[in-house]
């Protein structure tokens, strides 16, 4: 088949071009679409599993700066001294309301982070502004 029979050159240059630019557009859209997704559920993840707090008391409140500044809970329990982070993205306001003397409890695979404040119990669930 000649050019000639397909007409001009340059129309049919501009038609792939604009097929590819669509298709490639389409492509583009499904691998971005999915990045909040992927981000929320590896939150999910990191806040679900790695922190667990068996009951302990804070003993400060601190940016990590060596890690990005992250909030972070340095609290002791029966097991000694140790550090959470699970309030890396997180948005309920419960880092702000913890001090340093609360009593606090999560576990593993839950949201929900208690703390006992002079007397008074508080739950919050804990939020990563993930759509459920």
């Amino acid at each position: 088949m000649s050019l000639k029979k397909m007409g001009n050159y340059k129309d049919y240059r501009a038609v792939v071009f604009l097929i590819g630019g669509l298709l490639f557009t389409v492509f583009l859209y499904y691998i971005i679409k999915d990045i909040p997704e992927k981000s929320c559920r590896q939150k999910e993840i990191f806040a679900r599993e790695l922190s667990i707090v068996k009951g302990g008391i804070v003993i400060k409140k601190l940016h990590d700066a060596p890690n990005h500044n992250y909030e972070t809970v340095r609290y002791i329990d029966s097991e000694g001294q140790k550090e959470t982070t699970v309030f890396v993205f997180e948005k309920s306001g419960c880092y702000s309301y913890l001090q340093e003397r609360d009593s606090i409890f999560k576990d593993g695979g839950s949201f929900v982070f208690r703390i006992s404040h002079q007397g008074k119990d508080t739950s919050f669930i804990l939020n990563y502004g993930c759509k459920k």
